[in-house]
């Protein structure tokens, strides 16, 4: 889409003709955006909402009316400000000049039935429905593809340009020479398509391919635009042009593209269309500014004790049946209710883990704020399992550094992992750079979703997310026993202080973890793949068992955060649906469970949990006592220490568990 953009802008300068030459200043003062740019957004917003004819006339009309002085044609001007959605048969080039986002849908097939639906709200003129269909298809044929696009440009090319003859009958076979000396302003797509894709198919580069389509002389704005999208798909755009684009629009559609981008990445791993309602990227901006205004108590409660059914649920079967062995004593469906002990149902390490690392959190932040320094958060997190391994193992520890291990169940022995019991035994807290063995066993992702919840400052969320594979790589010294717990922490997170959903957030982890860690290519890819596995199998309808037996077992961390994701946007609203579907399976049950329910529960909140599965749930109190105090401990650690509450220091400086007294 920014390919397009600049293309519009570019030939702003020069938009009724006149240029016959490729020599020119790129930028310029009289240069800015046009109905182009503005009509551009407004279709990638469109199929973002779904795609249905009434989404694209909602977009275009609501983008339109907010940009009124911009010289949109005579007709298409009528039609904007009319309440009348009707298509007036128009056959100028707007429907193609605006359908760049389109190339992200996956399949050709796909990226032409929206491209037809696009133009048919207003430009339903058969050669302007197929210029349209056209300028996408070929966008989309060009577009590198990440995983397994060997082709060169050349190989590319030619593969364009066969197809758009044979399927459109477009001659691409002119020269720029040729067309140049007789050329002029043309409105028609038959008049523009043709020409902006023989531009680009006579490219060196981005930026040669805009000057390619100015040099000719006629609707530069529109056919830059045109071959700036192609382009764009087939070379990239570099960060110098796009920052120079960006700085000729306004804030409004600055976000807007900035959000887009931020999530094209994600609809081109995994091939699924984001579908997300909601969204409204021209307020994009007011939605950035609100981000922390979506805080809320009952997300992390929800995210906490969502977590905790999940693994109270798995927990009876962890390893121990094969789905077989499940359904026949469970029924069809597997379980589905509580196995309950005592008229509880019980909680394994992965709440306790998880409670810890909340201990752990805010301890260290209390400490901060009583003695005016602090060690890295990991430090107090880490000495916080230490405390947990030290109660079930019945050692002594001279200094606690949590509450919770005075309370009974948060320290019994609930099928702790070999990998961190191991690795809290010894000495030294185990570090990225300094790992203390190669595991990379799903017990450190598992446990990190409170260090999401706790961290609101969206310009520190590098850092949040960093502290999660840090906090992982105490017990879990392979990348991807710290990298998936990132993802993890990443996701969470944005659910937590944005309106994002699942599909969103799952793709900001993906941002995410490519920016932090660089270095682990391999590993970025094998986590990136199986999210992307799991993400195309939520849509293809199979049974859950079957989908997620393909994901993997669940008992490595990347395996278990792929079958979670699997579960949340299979289910985004659906929580029994998603619990049942995370456990049952012959492998890492409560793992699994845990952290679908986190993810969920963050996104869905406390309220919306079935209080069936709130009932009877093993130190719901507790489990509640901490998430509360994870949502007010910012607000508490302001004040000046001598203000904070008797509670808060029975917890969090003595490291008892606070009675009343």
């Amino acid at each position: 889409m920014i390919g397009a953009i600049i293309g519009d802008i570019v030939g702003s300068a020069c938009e009724r003709g006149g240029i016959k030459s490729k020599q020119f200043e790129l930028f310029k003062d009289e240069c800015h955006f046009t109905d182009d740019t503005v009509m551009t957004i407004a279709v990638a917003e469109a199929i973002w909402k779904g795609g249905e004819p009434e989404d694209f006339i909602s977009s275009i009309k609501k983008f339109g009316r907010a940009f009124p002085d911009l010289r949109y044609g005579a007709n298409f001007r009528k039609w904007l400000f009319s309440n009348d959605s009707a298509p007036y048969n128009s056959y100028g080039n707007g429907s193609a000049m605006r359908v760049s986002s389109l190339a992200h849908l996956f399949g050709l097939e796909s990226v032409e039935k929206y491209a037809k639906i696009s133009a048919e709200v207003t430009h339903n003129h058969p050669k302007e429905i197929k210029g349209a269909q056209a300028v996408a298809a070929a966008t989309f044929i060009v577009r590198w593809w990440e995983d397994y696009d060997y082709r060169s440009i050349e190989e590319k090319k030619a593969e364009m340009k066969d197809y758009i003859e044979r399927a459109y009958g477009y001659n691409l076979s002119q020269t720029l020479d040729e067309i140049r000396s007789g050329y002029k302003v043309d409105i028609t797509c038959q008049g523009t398509v043709p020409q902006a894709m023989i531009a680009f198919l006579e490219s060196t580069d981005f930026e040669d391919a805009i000057r390619n389509a100015i040099s000719l002389g006629g609707d530069s704005g529109t056919l830059a635009a045109i071959t700036g999208g192609i382009a764009e798909a087939a070379y990239g755009v570099s960060d110098e042009l796009q920052e120079k684009a960006m700085s000729y629009l306004p804030d409004e559609l600055k976000y807007a593209v900035e959000i887009w981008q931020s999530h094209t990445g994600f609809m081109a791993r995994t091939g699924i269309r984001h579908v997300e309602p909601e969204i409204d990227l021209l307020y994009a901006n007011r939605q950035k500014e609100a981000r922390t205004n979506v805080r809320t108590l009952d997300k992390f409660k929800g995210c906490l004790i969502g977590g905790a059914i999940g693994d109270a649920l798995g927990y009876p079967i962890e390893f121990r049946s094969n789905i077989e062995q499940i359904r026949e004593k469970y029924g069809e469906q597997g379980i589905t209710r509580y196995e309950l002990k005592d008229g509880k149902a019980l909680i394994s390490d992965d709440t306790q883990m998880t409670m810890f690392t909340a201990n752990g959190l805010l301890y260290g932040f209390t400490h901060f704020a009583k003695t005016g320094s602090m060690k890295k958060p990991e430090y107090y997190i880490w000495k916080a399992y230490k405390d947990w391994y030290a109660v079930m193992h019945k050692e002594k520890s001279k200094t606690w550094r949590s509450w919770l291990h005075e309370v009974s169940a948060m320290t019994a022995v609930r099928g702790p992992g070999h990998t961190c019991i191991s690795a809290l035994r010894k000495w030294d807290m185990g570090r990225i750079d300094k790992p203390l063995n190669d595991s990379k066993g799903n017990g450190g992702v598992m446990r990190v979703a409170p260090i999401g919840l706790y961290f609101s400052d969206e310009s520190k969320l590098e850092e949040t997310c960093m502290l999660g594979a840090k906090a992982a790589a105490v017990t879990h010294g392979h990348p991807l026993g710290f990298i998936t717990s990132a993802a993890l922490v990443c996701m969470i997170n944005w659910l937590t202080y944005s309106r994002c959903n699942i599909t969103s957030a799952v793709a900001k982890s993906i941002n995410m973890v490519e920016k932090l860690f660089p270095n682990n290519q391999e590993d970025n890819e094998r986590l990136i793949s199986l999210i992307r596995k799991a993400a195309k199998l939520s849509t293809e309808g199979m049974e859950d068992v079957v989908a997620i037996e393909q994901i993997g077992k669940g008992n490595v961390a990347e395996e278990a955060l792929a079958i979670a994701v699997y579960c949340c946007m299979k289910y985004p609203n659906k929580f029994e649906k998603a619990m049942i579907a995370a456990v049952n399976h012959s492998s890492d049950s409560d793992s699994t469970g845990s952290i679908t329910g986190n993810i969920l529960g963050a996104h869905i909140g406390y309220d919306a949990l079935p209080a069936f599965y709130k009932a009877n749930l093993e130190c719901l109190d507790v489990i509640l006592e901490i998430a509360e105090d994870l949502y007010n401990a910012q607000a508490i650690l302001e004040k000046p220490f001598a203000e904070i509450n008797d509670a808060w220091k029975v917890k969090y400086i003595d490291c008892r568990r606070y009675r009343g007294e």
